[in-house]
């Protein structure tokens, strides 16, 4: 990935983020402020089936604007598992309708569809709006000054509404809807089927036991089926989140006759629209977004006002720059000026000194006992180099050397050649074996005379006679 590429990412990301979350259910319009985590998610009743007018009164009771992201419940997509394109995950939104259009009766130019991979990486769950739908949500959250930055379903959302489980199944119901069945793997949805015949609320006086019977029926059936098309994953938990019903009472006729085992969503229970609020609020990404970037406005880069904006930047600038170049102008001139009246005082000072010197002229005598002055500090300065040549080594000779290397004798070493001088040692020799040369010259540091001596080289060979032989030399100015 280039520079480039992670500049357009990362400016992507910040595009998409958001300050306010949106879920659209059918019994009504649900709005969570991020900037108030500690505020809870606030019901706009949905009347007569109009979503719009909801979303509306929703909208115009934030005083706080910003960038939203949209939850659409299920009454207003349409979701299909198909085979993963072939194509790059940037190029779905665009390619998406046209695989889709032999499972639509819409056209595929009126919808919007994306998709998300699911864990055997071989299909996809696509999800497909209507434009229509898109455009009324992007319209009224214009008109109330929100930018709408991403469209996901509720499919995506509940996947990641606990964390207990990697799989399991969930029974969902909101108000005014329908009972659902979904499963999820590591998040994903990988299951989803809507359970007709069963009245809800069914803890309420609708519930009847051939009811209860005909749910735990749909439920084990759903669970046998997952469990044999999906062996890696274990459905062994159901999680409720049903409105309207008693959810202890609920679990507690249902756990005897089904096989996972049964627990409520959130404790104490939350209603559907909160708790994908909550869901959403803590998710740092999203697998999918309704609202891709080849339908939003394209920025115009020119426009009026930004050609005003630049030439009143412009006119500034020039008259600043003009400014400034004025008051250097000053500024260079009185510098001038000073450095004018000091050249002509130094002019003057010039003939004085000039004047002074003339009168102080040395004679020729003078300049000739100078000469000889400064030929004899050069003679002693000879002298005194020649004398600082004789260090103490040289006032004690080399019997110190001489000795050490004595005390250092050794059967598989014989020195044939000594050369001591006071800048130089350099030894010559044989040896048993290649080995003994180092382990010699390593003795070196338990000799005061030998130590602190550095060998620039250390040449090991052999004589015609197969016999070792080394030359060692040291550094030259090393004593």
């Amino acid at each position: 990935m280039t520079w480039l590429s992670k500049l357009k990412n990362l400016k992507s990301s910040k595009d998409d983020d958001f300050q306010l979350v949106i879920v659209i259910q059918a019994d009504g319009v649900y709005l969570s402020d991020l900037s108030h985590p500690q505020k809870a998610p606030e019901l706009y009743p949905i009347a007569h089936g109009n979503w719009e007018n909801a979303l509306k009164d929703a909208l115009s009771n934030k005083s706080i604007k910003g960038k939203a992201c949209i939850v659409l419940g299920t009454q207003h997509y349409q979701s299909y598992q198909i085979d993963k394109p072939q194509i790059p995950k940037e190029e779905w939104p665009v390619a998406l309708p046209f695989l889709l259009k032999d499972l639509i009766s819409e056209k595929f130019t009126d919808i919007v569809a994306d998709a998300s991979l699911m864990p055997d990486g071989q299909k996809v769950q696509a999800y497909i709006i209507s434009k229509h739908t898109l455009q009324t949500v992007l319209d009224v959250s214009n008109a109330q000054h929100v930018t709408v930055t991403r469209v996901i379903t509720e499919d995506e959302v509940w996947g990641h509404s606990t964390e207990a489980q990697q799989s399991f199944l969930l029974l969902r119901r909101s108000v005014n809807d329908g009972y659902k069945l979904a499963a999820y793997v590591d998040g994903a949805p990988v299951f989803l089927r809507s359970l007709r015949g069963i009245a809800a609320p069914i803890t309420g006086q609708n519930g009847t036991p051939s009811m209860y019977d005909s749910l735990a029926l749909d439920i084990q059936r759903s669970a046998d089926y997952l469990t044999a098309s999906l062996p890696q994953a274990s459905f062994n938990h159901l999680f409720v989140c049903c409105d309207e019903d008693n959810l202890e009472e609920l679990v507690a006729k249902l756990q005897d006759t089904v096989n996972p085992k049964i627990n409520a969503l959130s404790q104490p229970h939350l209603p559907c629209g909160i708790e994908l609020c909550k869901t959403v609020a803590q998710l740092s990404s999203f697998s999918i977004n309704l609202y891709p970037k080849h339908l939003r406005p394209k920025q115009e880069l020119v426009t009026l006002n930004k050609v005003v904006a630049l030439w009143v930047i412009t006119f500034v600038a020039i008259a600043g720059l003009a400014y400034l170049e004025k008051q250097q102008t000053q500024s260079i001139q009185l510098q001038l000026t000073s450095i004018q009246n000091q050249s002509e005082l130094l002019d003057k000072e010039k003939s004085s000194l000039q004047q002074r010197l003339a009168s102080h002229t040395p004679t020729q005598a003078k300049l000739n006992a100078a000469k000889r002055i400064e030929q004899d500090i050069e003679a002693k300065k000879s002298s005194l180099q020649a004398v600082g040549k004789f260090d103490e080594s040289q006032k004690v000779g080399y019997s110190g050397i001489m000795d050490a290397l004595a005390s250092q004798a050794r059967n598989d070493i014989s020195l044939q050649h000594i050369l001591i001088t006071s800048t130089r040692l350099d030894l010559n020799g044989v040896a048993s074996n290649p080995k003994a040369v180092p382990s010699w010259v390593n003795q070196f540091k338990k000799e005061l005379a030998l130590v602190g001596r550095t060998f620039e080289s250390l040449h090991i060979a052999r004589d015609k006679k197969n016999v070792v032989t080394f030359e060692l030399k040291s550094k030259a100015g090393v004593k």
